[in-house]
């Protein structure tokens, strides 16, 4: 009798981990390289950026975290910001945790967005794609960094 009572509890165990589907068909962040440089000025980067997620609202804003973690940890090929903001970004990662789950998690970085706006939207239903342009303040987010002591000042 308590072997049918295990087994039937340890099906009824398995079976409650299993994810409802709308679960299982939802899209998370994921970091891509699929982000680049239109123009740029000497305090300002204009990105476009791409990103997919579940609808087209979470993917802007997926993109718009692509974008700002590319110029974080990656750098963006030809333009003023090759280079990455933060050098070593598994040190800054563990050195400033309440930092960044507050300017990722919490999208502090969103109050550096100088602008905005979809350029395209393809798809529909469990998997939308867009293209997101995307300007930033590189010079107020910059001090941020500093002022935090995420990043020395330039040149030292």
């Amino acid at each position: 009798m308590s072997k049918y009572l295990l087994l039937a509890l340890s099906v009824l165990f398995l079976l409650s981990c299993k994810p409802r589907v709308s679960e299982v068909s939802k899209i998370y962040f994921d970091r891509t390289g699929e982000v680049e440089c239109v123009k740029y000025e000497e305090n300002v980067i204009h990105l476009v950026s791409v990103s997919r997620a579940s609808s087209a609202s979470e993917a802007a804003s997926f993109a718009e975290r692509n974008a700002v973690e590319n110029l974080l940890f990656k750098g963006v090929p030809k333009s003023n910001q090759e280079s990455p903001m933060v050098a070593n970004e598994i040190e800054s990662l563990g050195n400033h945790k309440f930092f960044y789950e507050q300017f990722l998690n919490g999208r502090d970085y969103e109050k550096f967005i100088i602008k905005s706006e979809l350029q395209a939207k393809k798809g529909g239903g469990p998997a939308v794609e867009v293209r997101q342009y995307v300007e930033f303040d590189l010079k107020a987010m910059r001090a941020h960094l500093e002022s935090k002591g995420v990043i020395k000042k330039f040149g030292l």
